[in-house]
């Protein structure tokens, strides 16, 4: 697991002090909520898929079980394919309610109930993040937060960024 550095200054003392804390799967979920939270802006257009209005929103994502894909974002649509457990899908955008616009292979497939979804996110970061934050007035610390690698996750389809 990756570990993130925290340096400590005590002001007045000339005493530094250190530590570290794991970010392996915390940093992931942080970065998975600041990216699924983020507004799409003025790029979210309405498009439409197969005909149906959707809403752009683009990803890659883990099928959670064994799912059917439909012709339109009704359950009485007719069945164009199936999705398997653990299978990565490409979503496409929004479409009323809670249906998914998906595509595989790069061709338009069907809708899909987006809770059988989970979002992929990379995690990786390109750069550390560094930063300073004064705990208390006599107190600086300086962190310091950077990708060491991925590892698999025991008995599931993803991984995680540490």
């Amino acid at each position: 697991m990756g570990m993130s550095a925290i340096y400590c200054r005590q002001f007045g003392r000339g005493r530094w002090f250190w530590g570290s804390t794991p970010v392996g799967p915390n940093l992931a979920v942080i970065v998975a909520v600041l990216l699924l939270t983020a507004p799409l802006g003025a790029a979210a257009a309405d498009a439409t898929f197969l005909g149906t209005p959707i809403t752009p929103a683009a990803g890659t994502y883990l099928v959670k079980r064994d799912a059917n894909v439909r012709a339109a974002p009704k359950t009485a649509s007719k069945r164009v394919a199936t999705l398997k457990k653990n299978e990565r899908i490409d979503v496409v955008g929004k479409g009323p309610g809670a249906w998914m616009a998906v595509r595989k292979d790069g061709a338009e497939l069907g809708f899909v109930c987006g809770t059988i979804l989970v979002p992929l996110v990379d995690g990786s970061l390109k750069a550390p993040i560094i930063g300073r934050t004064a705990q208390r007035k006599d107190i600086e610390c300086i962190y310091s937060a950077r990708f060491i690698g991925k590892n698999p996750v025991s008995g599931e389809a993803f991984e995680t960024s540490d």
